[in-house]
């Protein structure tokens, strides 16, 4: 029987477990093919893709773009998972050296293959997707159901083999084979539990 010490260790190190989690799943959100696959980004033509202003610029580009339902939840919830159309961001350029520092903006292959990018990665809000992994972590925290981080894990690399559909096939094979395990193999199952069990205890 558990004491009363022991139960707060035990939610203290499911919080310490959702919060890593939740953090990994933001991290891994960042590289691409895992977290997104690029179809497409361009700069729109002069005189509407770039417009420097001095001290600033504004870019406009072209973005087709698909997240991983799994890394980027909320952008699904909100219909932009697979976001095609156009885009403005503001840029501040680098100053070049000596006392007349001139704005140094950056070029426009820097713009489509970097910064364009990672301002598709943040224009949703990054804040209200970490609160919806926060929310699976704990939901399966409270359940108890850690075994589905595999299946979670098991689409994430079909995401970055083939998308969507690679997503899709990859939760199924990984649920599929789990279930394959808990009624016709239960053995190897209880094995699995208990090596899965015991890296977070």
């Amino acid at each position: 029987m558990q004491g009363p010490r022991t139960k707060y260790v035990t939610v203290l190190k499911r919080v310490i477990f959702a919060l890593a989690f939740t953090l990994l799943m933001l991290l891994l959100g960042f590289f691409a093919n895992i977290g997104y696959h690029v179809i497409s980004v361009k700069e729109l033509p002069y005189p509407l893709g770039f417009k420097s202003y001095g001290t600033y610029a504004v870019g406009s580009f072209y973005c087709d773009i698909v997240y991983n339902p799994i890394l980027y939840p909320y952008y699904w919830f909100v219909g932009v998972g697979h976001f095609t159309g156009n885009v403005s961001m503001i840029l501040f350029p680098n100053y070049g050296p000596g006392e007349q520092a001139y704005p140094i903006f950056p070029g426009p292959d820097v713009r489509e293959s970097d910064l364009y990018v990672t301002t598709m990665l943040y224009i949703w809000g990054i804040t209200p997707n970490m609160v919806f992994l926060l929310f699976i972590a704990v939901f399966l925290e409270i359940i108890n159901k850690r075994i589905v981080y595999l299946v979670l894990s098991g689409g994430t690399l079909g995401f970055a083999v083939a998308s969507v559909i690679g997503l899709v096939i990859g939760s199924l094979i990984s649920a599929s084979a789990i279930v394959y395990l808990l009624v016709f193999n239960k053995s190897k199952m209880a094995v699995l539990r208990d090596f899965w069990d015991s890296l977070w205890e």
